[in-house]
Formats: C-alpha cells, structure tokens, sequence
C-alpha cells in the first residue's frame, strides 16, 4: 500500500476502505492519481482523480462522518477546535480534510461545526519540477522577481507556487538558493502536520502554518528576516498591504490568487479590477523586474508557457497594472534613488506603527534590510543616539553632509 493511500485509510471507516479499494480494482485506477474523495451523508461516495468522477457503490450515514472526525481528531475533538471552526483539519501526509455542517456561532464568529454532513479530503498533490519553464520569465540575474499567479480553482495555482518555493528555496540554474518564509494561512502550500512540513517546500524554507496572511507574513519579516516571503490566495485589503510593506523591506514575494484580482497602486487610491477566464487558460502569472517592465505569461492546460503581449497591452490600455511596483528600464540612478527614498520612509512608517520602539531602535532594525551606504547612515545614527541621548534626528541629520553618501550627483560649478 502507498503512503498516500495508507495515511488517507486510517480515517476512513473500513467498509468504506473496501469499497473505495474494490472500485478502484474494477475501474483499473491507480489510487496515487487520486485527488479528491467526498463524502456526504445519504449520498454515494465520489473519487476524483484526473479530472474523472467515479462513483463508490457506497451510501454513507452520519455514523460514518462522526466516525471519520473522530480518526481525524484522534478522539479530542474540542482538543482541535481552532482548527475545526476553520472548517477543515490536516492530517499526516498533508492531506486536508474540509468539512460542512451545522456551524456554531458566539458573538457573529464561528465557534465549531457540529452534525457534519458532509467530509471532502483533498489529497496533497505535489509535481515536482513543474515550474521548471517557469523560471526563465521570473528570475533575473540569479535573483527572483516579485510574482503572482492567476488562475480560477482548480487549476494547479498551489502546486505551481509549492515548486517555485522549493526550486528557490534549494536554489537552480536561474535562481541562487536562499531563505523563504512560507505563511500557509490554509495549511495547503506545506501541508502542515503537528507544525512539520508534509510536503517538500526546500531545505531553506521555513513555514508559518494556519497563521492569518497579513499578521503572518509582518511576524515572518521580523523573525526569521526571510529573502522572499510566499504567500497563498491573496485578496484582501489587508493581504495587499502586507504584501507592500514585505517589499518595502527588501524581501521578494510570490503569492497566488483565485480571484483573479489585479491590484493597482496610484498614490492613495487603490482599485480593483478582474482576469478574464479563457478557454483553455489555466492561469495568468505576473512578474515584476525591478529594472524592467511587467512580464505576463499564460500557462495553458497544455504545459506550454509564452508571454502574451496581446494580453498586457489590454490590460495597460484599460489602466490595470500588475502586482508590485514596475520600474522603467530608463529610469536614471537619481530618480531610482528617490523611489528608495520614499519606499525607505514608508519602511521606517510602517516599522514604528507596528513595533511601537524607540526611533533609535529602529533605525538599527532597518539598518539590517536596506542597501548600502544607507545602511551604514543608519548605524550610525543609532550610535550617535545612544551616545547623546538628547540627540535629536532632524538635529543630527543637518550636521551630517549627505553629499558623503555618493548618491546625488553634483551640480555644475560646485
């Protein structure tokens, strides 16, 4: 027996076990392509597995459902309320149990489900290599530019982005290994299981698992001060929020949506705007180069991957840009200087709103996240603050020549 079909048999009943085993023989099915299995009190069993429905010969009864939450939970179910009053639970081999049912709620807030009447069991699906014709478009000069991916349910978003995070995490050809902080706010991009990853996510990624997306990815930066932070279904405020002050912080991220919601940025107006579901598109993937414009590319239930100009120069003349902040590739070392300028004064914003610490305290904290020599400009700030503890910034600021950075270019005649 594979692992797979072991771990998903020790929480089903065992004459629903034979009968699942019995159709799978009679059908000449290989359980490993198994997908999904959904069970529904006084309705026949169904498998999927590859796009293909077939029907167990099987009706279950709500002794069967209680009977599959108490191997779930081991017995405790109340020990697993957090996770169950989400609405489903991770078993061993990443697999995710969702759940339906009476939903009991205190103060407008879903507190448990009780009288489950319907068990789906998504089984962990991992395709090793499968962004393999990825990474030419999102990778530049050995390092990863900040990606989103599109694409209605269903069509193989996470499993997409679980190997773009392991490829970056072990490192290839295009990009140089690094640190990864994952947020699994769903527990489906690392399969969480008692906190341990279930599936390969690489050996430099660290996780986060059923943690909240926008609190997640601000707890991760602070943390474990990851490269690229990943993310999965972006789509609320907040998410997109957090997500800009990730990258004001120097970290990379790539993330997933099945909303298809593009997201735009123009001063302090934000709108919102969708990707048209075409036949045969399985998802839209953008790309945002620091020194280059945004890349957009199809990926097709075919495997094959091209960029499609047709598609971005819509999107351009309705106005929509892509996610992230897209420099032109003629954008002079002053006006690029600026734009860090203001990305670092929202850093150091966001920085003191968050951590509430004193201004010396976070000029050494962003000091470790910013390039040089600003780096080293605020080192020694934070040095002169503890040496005079009167010091004022705007007063030490004015006696220090920024000229000495080397960034402005110097005026004619001196």
């Amino acid at each position: 027996m594979s692992n797979k079909k072991e771990q998903i048999f020790r929480i089903l009943p065992e004459r629903l076990k034979r009968m699942v085993d019995q159709v799978m023989m009679q059908e000449d099915l290989d359980f490993e392509q198994v997908t999904e299995i959904c069970i529904r009190v006084g309705k026949p069993v169904c498998v999927y597995l590859g796009g293909k429905e077939v029907r167990v010969n099987y009706t279950a009864g709500r002794e069967e459902l209680k009977e599959i939450v108490n191997y779930m939970s081991r017995y405790s179910p109340y020990a697993f309320e957090e996770e169950m009053r989400k609405g489903f639970l991770t078993i061993e081999g990443g697999h995710r149990v969702g759940m339906a049912g009476k939903a009991i709620t205190e103060q407008d807030r879903v507190r448990n489900l009780r009288y489950v009447s319907s068990v789906h069991i998504r089984a962990a699906h991992e395709v090793k290599g499968c962004a393999n014709k990825v990474f030419p478009y999102i990778a530049n000069q050995k390092e990863l530019c900040h990606t989103m991916i599109i694409s209605p349910p269903g069509c193989g978003k996470t499993t997409l982005l679980r190997d773009i995070i392991r490829q970056v995490s072990d490192g290839n050809d295009y990009v140089k290994g690094c640190t990864v902080g994952v947020v699994d706010e769903r527990s489906e991009i690392a399969g969480c299981y008692l906190g341990a990853a279930q599936n390969d996510i690489g050996l430099r990624s660290d996780v986060l698992d059923a943690c909240p997306k926008a609190e997640g990815m601000l707890m991760m930066i602070r943390s474990m001060t990851p490269k690229v932070v990943a993310a999965d279904e972006i789509g609320t405020k907040e998410d997109v929020e957090a997500i800009e002050y990730a990258m004001h912080c120097g970290c990379r991220m790539i993330c997933d949506s099945s909303r298809g919601t593009l997201w735009k940025s123009s001063g302090k107006s934000r709108c919102w705007g969708s990707s048209s579901r075409r036949s045969g598109l399985r998802g839209t993937l953008f790309c945002v180069r620091e020194t280059g414009p945004v890349f957009l590319m199809e990926y097709t239930t075919g495997g094959d991957s091209h960029v499609s100009e047709a598609v971005w120069s819509r999107l351009c003349d309705c106005g929509v840009l892509g996610f992230g902040i897209g420099y032109g590739r003629k954008l002079n070392l002053h006006l690029e200087e600026l734009r860090f300028l203001r990305e670092l004064y929202r850093m150091i914003r966001g920085e003191i709103q968050y951590t509430k610490e004193p201004f010396p305290e976070v000029m050494l904290e962003v000091s470790s996240r910013i390039k040089e020599p600003y780096a080293s400009l605020f080192v020694q700030a934070h040095r002169a603050f503890e040496e005079q503890g009167s010091l004022q910034f705007p007063q030490w600021f004015r006696s220090y020549d920024i000229r000495d950075l080397g960034i402005l270019p110097e005026r004619a005649g001196g």
